[in-house]
């Protein structure tokens, strides 16, 4: 029954369902009829405005077409307007730049012709004041002692004109003078001009030209021979007087000289006694030349020590009283003084073979000294020093002493050796009198100084490392009645005399003119302060140097030629020592003052490009300069007449435009 009831209400149920379905569907039914009229009625208006619209578009075409055809027309009627106005004004604005370019024209051709004129009277101006100015400079240079380098200048001025760029030229003006233009100079390169420009004449000299000292080391109271040259730069015969100063003595020379030639003059003149270095002066007192700076030279010359004398004897050989008889020599003589160590020795007197003789001989000459030998019954030579003389053929002679001894003689060719010198008047008596009773017998040899009348040699003299002599003289006055001369002494000491050994002066004596000076003392200077001084006294700046472990005082700039003391100055005693000297003389390369061949010149100057730098120069236009105003009136001409000749053409133009119609 619950199930019947329940399909009873589901059943009913089902019917009201539908029903309401049945409704629905009605419903819809009714919209849809309600759709379709209401579209049919939209494709109706939609027929009916498609057609509107088509009427339109059809109305809006022909709109546009009668538009265009307006729109056309005047566009090609503004075109043409626009046209001809544009043609107007181009021909008004020609016509304007027209008279406005002649304006101008004028304008700036009265400009130029004024400022030429002004840059004209201007470079003139610059151009006096500069030649004003070199000629200034020109009048206060000073001549100084630095030599000439031509060559040198021009190629330092040809690596300055290398690192330009455009158009280069050089200026070379100079006196051309001998001595520093004989050089080689350097090849121009094609890209620089060169003119030479001569300056100065020709001018006569007169230069001291040398002066030496002989010895420039002398010993005390050796006496010195000053030897000097005169040289004549002209083509007259010349006459001068020199003057030689030393210390407190003076002497006068008269010195001829021939044209383009040299003379020579002489003096002698003690050392000056307890002097380190000295200065000699040399002085041309009336030259009348073109130079002065050439008229005065100084030598600086340097007493040296004792000559440093050792002597060993083989004593079975060399009786006691020769070797008495040499002691009592080189104490008798001021510049020597004798020393027991042969090593520190610089001569070496040797008789006989003692003990390691030849070690020392060597020892000796290998530091330039002298070894005097004396032969003996034992031993005629030591070491290879003799080897010329021949020495191995002989044999030693003895006379008896009733007889007469062998005579000396002075060979011709030696009578002029500087041994003899001091004998030529006979003052000192005669080197040759005497006579030996002993000798190593020898053949003759041709450079002996002295021999025996039979040509066994006696005195012979060999240069090599350092100076030998060779002594075939006893000095025993039992064997030889030759020491008891009046020339023995003297003779010996001028033997003495000529074994110094070769040395040179100290550098710091001589200096190149344009060069610096340096010294360096033998000891450190106390009690004052180094100073350096000039003739005038005055003091040159000096630096000090000890950085090597040798003090050593430089001169801070070069130095000119002159005489200069290097001196202690003692602030409390206000004096001044002199400790050292330096002379600087003039260049022998700037005494002659003439010119060189123009003909050098011009090739140098023609060496880049023939014929286009050794052109002549007009120095009137160098000096007055160009007058430009015929060429800026020539140019305003050739303005105005350009000007004209525009002016007409566009007037021309603009009228052939304006009367000339449209297209």
């Amino acid at each position: 029954e619950t199930l019947s009831a329940s399909l009873a209400a589901a059943e009913e149920r089902a019917f009201s369902l539908e029903a309401a379905h049945d409704t629905l569907q009605a419903e819809v039914e009714s919209l849809r009829s309600a759709v379709d009229l209401a579209y049919g009625q939209a494709e109706s208006e939609r027929g009916h405005l498609e057609a509107e619209l088509l009427a339109a578009q059809e109305a809006l075409i022909a709109a546009r077409e009668g538009f265009d055809r307006d729109q056309d027309r005047l566009e090609t009627e503004l075109g043409q307007a626009r046209a001809a106005l544009t043609a107007a004004e181009d021909a008004a604005a020609e016509d304007r730049a027209a008279r406005e370019a002649a304006e101008a024209a004028r304008a700036f051709a009265a400009d130029a012709v004024a400022r030429a004129q002004d840059d004209a009277t201007k470079a003139a101006q610059r151009h006096h004041q500069s030649v004003t100015a070199l000629e200034a400079a020109l009048n206060e240079a000073e001549i100084t002692g630095e030599p000439g380098d031509a060559a040198s200048a021009l190629r330092i001025a040809l690596d300055r004109l290398a690192g330009l760029e455009g158009k280069k030229e050089m200026l070379v003006i100079s006196d051309f003078q001998t001595g520093s233009w004989d050089g080689t100079l350097p090849d121009l390169p094609p890209s620089v001009k060169a003119v030479a420009m001569p300056t100065g004449a020709p001018a006569g000299n007169l230069s001291l030209a040398a002066l030496e000292l002989d010895p420039s080391l002398p010993l005390d109271g050796e006496p010195i021979q000053i030897l000097g040259r005169v040289r004549n730069f002209s083509e007259e015969r010349r006459t001068t007087r020199v003057t030689i100063t030393l210390g407190a003595s003076r002497q006068s020379r008269t010195v001829e000289i021939g044209p383009w030639s040299e003379g020579q003059f002489h003096a002698e003149m003690p050392s000056p006694a307890g002097e380190g270095e000295f200065a000699v002066k040399a002085t041309l007192e009336d030259a009348e030349d073109a130079l002065s700076a050439d008229d005065v030279r100084w030598a600086i010359g340097k007493r040296r020590d004792p000559l440093r004398v050792a002597t060993r004897f083989d004593p079975e050989s060399v009786s006691e009283v020769e070797t008495e008889v040499w002691s009592r020599l080189l104490t008798s003589f001021a510049w020597t003084r004798v020393t027991d160590d042969p090593a520190g020795a610089e001569v070496l007197v040797l008789a006989g073979h003692p003990d390691r003789a030849a070690k020392m001989a060597k020892g000796v000459l290998a530091k330039g000294g002298t070894l005097i030998y004396r032969p003996t019954a034992g031993h005629q030579a030591i070491g290879p020093w003799f080897d010329a003389l021949q020495l191995a053929s002989g044999r030693w002679e003895t006379r008896n002493p009733q007889e007469e001894g062998w005579r000396l003689r002075i060979p011709v060719a030696a009578e002029r050796d500087s041994l003899f010198k001091l004998f030529a008047l006979g003052e000192y008596g005669d080197p040759s009198a005497g006579t030996s009773s002993t000798r190593w017998t020898a053949p003759p040899a041709p450079n002996a100084l002295m021999e025996f009348d039979d040509g066994v040699p006696a005195v012979w003299r060999g240069d090599g490392e350092g100076k030998v002599w060779w002594w075939n003289l006893p000095f025993d006055p039992e064997q030889s009645t030759w020491p008891s001369q009046p020339a023995f002494l003297p003779l010996i000491g001028e033997m003495l005399l000529l074994s110094k050994p070769r040395e040179l002066p100290p550098a710091h004596t001589l200096v190149a003119p344009g060069q610096g000076a340096k010294w360096e003392p033998e000891r450190f200077p106390e009690g004052g302060t180094v100073v350096l001084l000039g003739e005038d006294g005055g003091t040159i700046p000096l630096a000090e140097d000890a950085a090597s472990g040798t003090l050593t005082y430089r001169t801070a700039g070069t130095l000119q030629p002159g005489a200069y003391r290097w001196s202690l100055r003692d602030a409390a005693l206000d004096r001044d020592i002199t400790l050292a000297r330096t002379a600087v003389n003039f260049p022998d390369t700037e005494m002659d003052c003439r010119a060189i061949d123009p003909a050098i010149i011009d090739r140098w100057t023609q060496s880049s490009t023939p014929g286009g730098f050794g052109r002549a120069l007009n120095w009137a236009a160098i000096r007055d300069g160009i007058p430009l105003w015929p060429w800026c009136l020539a140019a305003a001409l050739a303005l105005f007449t350009v000007e004209g000749t525009l002016l007409w053409m566009d007037s021309r133009s603009v009228r052939k435009r304006i009367l000339t119609p449209n297209a």
